[in-house]
């Protein structure tokens, strides 16, 4: 009986033993779980917990969000834009320069290289000059030349003696003199219509007497370097008159062409009037700002009903360099832009007052609520974001404006992206179920 009593008393302080335990364990992690709350929810007791989130480092990287993707809030004006699709075209009458042979003869040397580009008065070709009418021209053009020096030489001989001795022959002589000044005239004129220079015709021909037997073809004048495009011609080929040697271009200045539908004509007309900024969007995030409308079409395509709109730009140099081709430097400039290349015009037709502008991956999007994420703090070295439900006025591929309506103040700093991130990770964050206090569990640090 001493035996059975002894053993119940042993049970009865086994059993003491163990609750006094489990209690003690539940009082001290009730106390740990409060500090745990108290410290981790100082930040997000001034904000609110229902609209805050806390992402550590590496889950914000993973979403794009770094210390340069935050933005400052700034209130401003924004310009709403029509977006056309557009292509960079040649200046008509401008850009592309056709160079035709000035003479009939066979091509000699050609000293330039397709894609080189060439300054004023630079030797594109020689030309053996093969015109009968070229080379008959210039002979009696020396002809007459060596005639009126031996008459003149005769007349001048004669005015020595006196004019009384030999009267009829001063006069025969001056009336020679005169023939042949008119004949040098008409030749010279002869030649320039066939298209020798003057200074081939007085120097080279006029006065040493010398047959233009080759013809150097030059880049005609320009202030800017030109490009040469095409050419259309070989050694040894035998080439008229007017045949086109080659195609040189100036690509310093070029135009975009845009393409609009016919209802929108008003807006286009209107930002034409009033000279409203457009800008041009090429690939890989590169813009040409402060562009204006230069012209409107005024005929509509019966096919696509569309009209076709002008910007003029000027073009950047992105490469100069100049190599060594067969003993002659070569020089070959590459264009930031090129003919041809695809773009969009953006045409501001609105202006938007009082407005904030944020890039268009700050904006969250829940139904028929927008919403952005502003960084209100810091908590145990991790950023705390809240919530904040905007009024969206106007979007674009790119930048999103909502309104100042005091939902979001300036100078305060948004996630400039990866706000749908967020928004997904705090809609998470609710569906989270809580612990028996009542509070989120904090293991993994998401409020």
């Amino acid at each position: 009986m001493r035996t059975i009593i002894f053993y119940i008393i042993l049970f009865l302080i086994f059993i003491a033993v163990v609750v006094g335990e489990v209690y003690f364990h539940i009082i001290v992690k009730d106390e740990h779980d409060q500090d745990h709350d108290r410290d981790h929810g100082s930040v997000v007791a001034d904000v609110g917990e229902v609209d805050t989130i806390i992402l550590n480092r590496q889950a914000l990287l993973n979403s794009g969000i770094d210390e340069q993707s935050i933005v400052k809030v700034t209130v401003g004006t924004f310009s709403k834009e029509l977006t056309i699709p557009a292509m960079v075209i040649d200046r008509s009458g401008k850009s592309v320069i056709k160079i035709p042979s000035p003479m009939s003869g066979v091509v000699s040397k050609i000293f330039v290289e397709p894609n080189s580009t060439v300054q004023a008065e630079t030797p594109l070709f020689e030309l053996t000059l093969t015109t009968p009418e070229l080379a008959k021209a210039q002979t009696e053009l020396i002809d007459f030349v060596q005639r009126i020096e031996n008459i003149e030489a005769e007349y001048q001989r004669y005015l020595k003696i006196g004019e009384e001795v030999a009267p009829q022959e001063i006069r025969k002589l001056s009336y020679q003199k005169k023939e042949l000044d008119a004949s040098i005239a008409n030749h010279r004129n002869l030649l320039r219509l066939l298209g020798l220079s003057e200074n081939d015709i007085i120097d080279t021909i006029s006065r040493k007497c010398q047959i233009i037997k080759t013809m150097l073809v030059k880049v005609p004048q320009s202030v800017t370097p030109l490009q040469l495009n095409e050419v259309f011609i070989e050694l040894g080929q035998q080439v008229q008159q007017g045949t086109t040697l080659c195609n040189l271009g100036d690509l310093s200045e070029l135009f975009i062409e845009g393409k609009v539908f016919a209802f929108n004509e008003e807006l286009v007309t209107k930002a034409l009037i009033e000279k409203n900024p457009v800008s041009a969007s090429f690939d890989g995030n590169c813009t040409i700002t402060d562009l204006r409308l230069r012209s409107v079409d005024n005929r509509i395509d019966p096919q696509t009903r569309t009209l076709s709109c002008l910007v003029e730009f000027r073009n950047k140099i992105l490469a100069d360099k100049t190599i060594q081709t067969n003993g002659s430097p070569q020089r070959f400039i590459t264009w930031q832009f090129k003919t041809g290349q695809r773009c969009e015009l953006n045409i501001g037709y609105e202006t938007i007052d009082d407005c904030i502008v944020l890039p268009v991956d700050a904006i969250a999007k829940e139904l028929r609520e927008a919403s952005v994420f502003e960084w209100v703090g810091e908590d145990g070295g991790q950023k705390v974001w809240r919530k904040c439900p905007v009024r969206l006025l106007y979007q674009t591929k790119s930048q999103a404006v909502i309104a100042n309506d005091g939902s979001i103040l300036p100078n305060a700093q948004i996630a400039g992206r990866g706000a749908t991130f967020l928004l997904n990770a705090l809609n998470a964050q609710r569906l989270k179920p809580k612990s028996a206090s009542g509070s989120v569990d904090h293991g993994d640090h998401v409020h």
